[in-house]
């Protein structure tokens, strides 16, 4: 595609073919939010707790109150022919003006009905035609407002977008049930709130207006031009085609089955205010709870719903969430007064718990929403989204439309009763608790496993991840807040570095990604991260990055690598190895030798062989003795006496020592004997050497000859006198041999050392040394010395099969 067919399929073009600006596309963002805000306060004001309340303060009976929940959700099924109607229209910003403002303008009826009738019982059947037609009306502009508002919103923004508009308008929700609360418990004209409809009359006069500004402030919304859709086919098949995928099938089902159970709570408020003696601002206090956990959670799950996977995450709510209903049945019984709060005032003490309940509660059912139409969206396709949508949207109506009916009916069955059961903190059993124990049953007996059955999607985390200890959930929670939200180098190093320590195997794909961070320090923590977390998944893109010729990361991968035992790790190395820079090819060999694989040898070897590095010499030292590579003795010894680096000789001593008489004992020599010179580390090595002697061959002259020298060997030693200490060791080291082998008869000591190394080959190493400690006598190290002392004494031991060193 040339640029400019790329620029003009990137242009938004509103309805008259003009081109819509970032900035108004900006601006048309913000006055949506402000609009929602609107239409959540008649929402909350208008469908909230008023409503309920309105309904019980009139006496409407149980079924009433059931079937006035009942015809919302199946005002749903207006959604499909509206969704045909709105693709064939002009101008889907008129229709749905044209279908909405009637359906506002009817919630002034209510003022008329509280202030004319009062509280009439047949109120009830005429605010059920109200919110008959109200339904039919909003449910009817949905599709219209749905696909008016996708095709304005960019894609890139689309979840950060919806998060804050729900928080927004949730915050208005808050609002509107504070505003309800003391309009509804206030006295007017000097009666109480009980006597009178006042309060109801203002609510709705209040819900209605808010309700029609959203609609006008909705207006100036740029609509953009839509996109085309095929509708030339048959609207049965239309209708059919979703249902093909059958993971649209069991989404809509689940949300079906989850509805129909939501419908059961419908009745709290009743039980409240009927049995518990709960104000209206009680019930106020329970909505605004709810409004702040929907604020809070808004933030947290937009934040990790695409990380975690849309369909674990609705797992997640299907099972967490209904166990908040439990509060229902724990809740004591009694007053409690709030001393905290002005005026102290005395309220049921299961408000106090659900108040506490439904802030953690609506955390996890607010999710249910915005998973709901992403999960949609994902199992349906771009052409036929709209009406799939619309279509979803009906079954899930009308499945939910049957459990307000049958809650109303358990609820008007049970008034007819008396049980005379007591919960265990003293609150009567009443039909509240039956139908919260079948929302739960249904959510995780039906819902449940139908939402089961859809596929997993690609990258997403197991249910279980969230299902055990609660200590690394909120780490795992956290990490990937950190992941989505960090803006600065510090931060997003901060989360890499967690999801390694928390070895997050999810977070393999988004390490991949901060591989090619700008921050050096953000690239270095996500190939240590990748390192930890060892999945075959995570070494695989450590070794890509490898074999990348620009990459600045190959000492770091192969610092990460250094406990990877993966198929192909070491060949990976090893061809860096023979093109990278020093600290790479250093690293590469550390690597080499934690990994314990004999072909690097060679490599190592030959590295030994020709760098002057100290560093390279080093590491490959350490590698070639990590690996055992005993032949590599000579040329780590070699290297040793040509240095004059103290630091390399120790380092080369130190891998020598390991190849002479086993791993880390020479290094826990060398080590003491810094802090402690001719401490307890030198003579538990002298003593090993007298303890040898003593069984060492029948020659009591060569022995007591073999003692003097290595008693002074010892005082020399202990005086710093470097160069006769290396003579006697020499001397008591070679009599110690011949003792044992029985050769102290020949007097010529070099036929005498040909013929140790004859009769045992490890000793040619150690006549090596002794030819070390002689040439290099006039400056000589102490850390020759130790390797001579280290050598002789694992010798002897390894004769005597006791092992017991450092």
């Amino acid at each position: 595609m040339t640029t400019a067919a790329t620029t003009r399929s990137a242009t938004v073009l509103d309805i008259n073919g003009k081109r819509l600006s970032p900035v108004a596309i900006r601006r048309g963002m913000v006055v949506n939010m402000a609009a929602g805000a609107l239409g959540q306060s008649w929402f909350a004001l208008a469908l909230g707790m008023p409503l309920i309340m309105f309904m019980e303060r009139v006496g409407a009976a149980g079924v009433v109150i059931g079937l006035m929940a009942m015809v919302q959700s199946l005002a749903m099924v207006m959604q499909i022919p509206s969704a045909l109607v709105a693709e064939r229209v002009a101008s889907r910003k008129k229709f749905w003006f044209w279908v909405l403002i009637p359906h506002r303008l009817l919630w002034f009826a209510p003022v008329f009905l509280a202030l004319h009738f009062g509280r009439d019982p047949r109120v009830g059947w005429f605010l059920l035609a109200v919110v008959t037609i109200s339904s039919m009306l909003a449910s009817a502009g949905t599709a219209s407002w749905y696909s008016w508002m996708m095709d304005l919103i960019p894609e890139r923004v689309r979840g950060r977008f919806w998060s804050i508009r729900q928080s927004v308008v949730m915050l208005a929700n808050l609002l509107s049930m504070v505003i309800a609360g003391w309009l509804l418990d206030a006295e007017w004209g000097g009666k109480d709130s009980s006597e009178t409809m006042v309060g109801f009359a203002l609510v709705y006069l209040l819900a209605a207006t808010f309700g029609c500004a959203d609609i006008l402030l909705h207006t100036t919304v740029p609509e953009p031009q839509r996109r085309r859709v095929n509708l030339t086919g048959k609207v049965l098949a239309s209708l059919r085609e979703p249902f093909r995928n059958r993971d649209f099938l069991w989404v809509t089902l689940a949300f079906g089955m989850w509805n129909f159970s939501l419908g059961f709570a419908r009745f709290g408020e009743v039980y409240l205010k009927r049995e518990c003696g709960a104000k209206y601002s009680d019930l106020s206090a329970l909505f605004i709870s709810t409004a702040l956990g929907c604020v809070v959670a808004s933030y947290v799950w937009s934040r990790i719903m695409d990380r975690i996977g849309n369909r674990t995450a609705c797992m997640l709510m299907f099972v967490v969430a209904p166990v908040f209903a439990l509060a229902w049945w724990l809740a004591p019984a009694g007053d409690v007064a709030l001393a905290f709060l002005p005026g102290q005032p005395v309220v049921p003490k299961i408000i106090v718990v659900l108040f506490a309940g439904n802030f953690f509660a609506a955390a996890f059912y607010s999710c249910t929403g915005l998973v709901q139409i992403t999960l949609c969206s994902a199992t349906t396709t771009p052409e036929n989204r709209t009406l799939a949508m619309a279509l979803h949207w009906t079954v899930v109506g009308l499945m939910g439309a049957l459990g307000p009916v049958l809650g109303g009916v358990v609820m008007d069955l049970w008034e007819q009763t008396d049980f005379g059961l007591l919960l265990p903190f003293g609150l009567p059993f009443s039909y509240q608790h039956v139908l919260v124990l079948l929302h739960m049953l249904i959510c995780w007996l039906i819902a449940l496993p139908l939402l089961r059955k859809v596929q997993k999607g690609h990258g997403e985390l197991p249910v279980s991840t969230f299902m055990g200890n609660p200590l690394r959930v909120m780490g795992v929670i956290q990490n990937i807040m950190l992941f989505s939200g960090a803006v600065s180098a510090k931060e997003r190093a901060r989360a890499v570095t967690q999801a390694g320590t928390l070895r997050l195997s999810y977070a393999v794909d988004d390490l991949r990604e901060k591989l090619d961070d700008p921050s050096m320090l953000v690239r270095q923590n996500a190939v240590a991260a990748l390192g930890r977390i060892g999945t075959d998944a995570a070494v695989q893109v450590l070794l890509d990055k490898l074999a990348d010729p620009d990459s600045d990361l190959a000492p770091a991968i192969a610092r990460a690598l250094r406990s990877s035992r993966q198929p192909g790790v070491v060949d990976a190395l090893l061809a860096k190895m023979k093109v990278g820079d020093q600290e790479t090819i250093r690293e590469i060999a550390l690597t080499l030798g934690c990994l314990g694989d004999r072909r690097a040898a060679d490599a190592l070897l030959e590295t030994l062989r020709s760098s002057d590095n100290p560093q390279l010499l080093s590491s490959s030292g350490e590698a070639l003795a990590s690996l055992d590579e005993e032949t590599a003795v000579f040329e780590i010894l070699a290297r040793m006496r040509s240095s004059g680096n103290p630091v390399l000789r120790r380092s080369l001593a130190v891998a020598a020592g390991d190849l002479l008489g086993g791993r880390g004992r020479f290094y826990a020599l060398l080590v003491q004997e810094e802090k402690e010179p001719s401490g307890s580390a030198f003579a538990e090595c002298l003593s090993d050497l007298r303890s040898f002697l003593k069984k060492a061959g029948t020659d009591a002259a060569a022995r007591r000859r073999c003692a003097e020298c290595l008693e002074q060997f010892e005082d020399a030693y202990a005086n710093g006198e470097l160069r006769q200490a290396g003579e006697m060791l020499i001397s008591g080291g070679i009599l110690l041999a011949s003792l044992h082998l029985g050769l102290t008869a020949v007097t010529d000591r070099d036929v005498l050392l040909d013929m140790l190394i004859c009769r045992d080959s490890h000793l040619g190493v150690g006549v090596w040394l002794c030819n070390m400690l002689v040439i290099d006598g006039g400056a000589l190290d102490v850390v020759y010395i130790l390797l001579v002392l280290h050598f002789f004494r694992q010798w002897c031991l390894r004769r005597q099969g006791l092992l017991r060193g450092g």
